[in-house]
């Protein structure tokens, strides 16, 4: 613990990045030029190459950047998430949500940030970009990465700030593919998602 507390791990990996960038894209595509820049594909060995670059370099400080090649997936993955009429309707809430609540048995003040929260259908959806979205392999890494964990605190989120049962919230992951031709697979966390995520939360 105190290794951890006195060397904290900062690294922002491609991965990572991606990912970020996908979110803010798919879920908040109006603002997505606030924060991330797109890295112009020239050879940066020619004048003009270099001049371009440069003005890349200077308009771009300060914001996160990504490739051509990477910005073209993620655009290829958010029409195919908006072509397919079930998942469009599932994201069509609220997005980038904070909730605030207290803890009923422990008084821990907690908080939470929802991708796309629809309060009339009491539906939480979060977006996964993932390298298999198959069902069977998405859920064991889901439990790997601790979603489970996720689900239950922000399904108890919701019930706090609603003041409605846990029961009646849904939390529904929308797993997309990294590679063409995008699959998708949409998953809602069962009772023993939810289960083992409360032991997390609780632990």
């Amino acid at each position: 613990y105190r290794y951890w507390k006195d060397n904290p791990d900062d690294t922002d990996t491609p991965a990572l990045l991606f990912g970020r960038a996908c979110h803010k894209y798919v879920l908040e595509t109006y603002d997505f030029y606030k924060e991330f820049a797109v890295a112009p594909n020239v050879d940066r060995r020619t004048k003009e190459g270099k001049e371009i670059w440069n003005k890349f370099v200077a308009e771009s400080e300060g914001k996160d950047v990504i490739t051509e090649e990477q910005f073209e997936v993620i655009d290829a993955m958010r029409n195919a998430m908006l072509a397919t009429p079930f998942v469009s309707k599932l994201i069509n809430g609220e997005h980038e949500v904070s909730l605030f609540w207290t803890d009923e048995d422990t008084g821990i003040k907690c908080k939470c940030r929802t991708d796309s929260l629809n309060q009339k259908l009491k539906i939480i959806c979060d977006y996964k970009t993932a390298d298999n979205a198959e069902t069977q392999h998405f859920m064991k890494k889901a439990i790997d990465l601790g979603y489970d964990l996720q689900a239950y605190m922000y399904t108890l989120a919701v019930a706090n700030v609603m003041n409605i049962p846990q029961e009646n919230v849904d939390f529904v992951f929308i797993a997309v593919e990294k590679k063409a031709p995008y699959m998708i697979n949409m998953l809602q966390a069962d009772q023993f998602v939810l289960e083992r995520g409360e032991a997390l939360f609780r632990e």
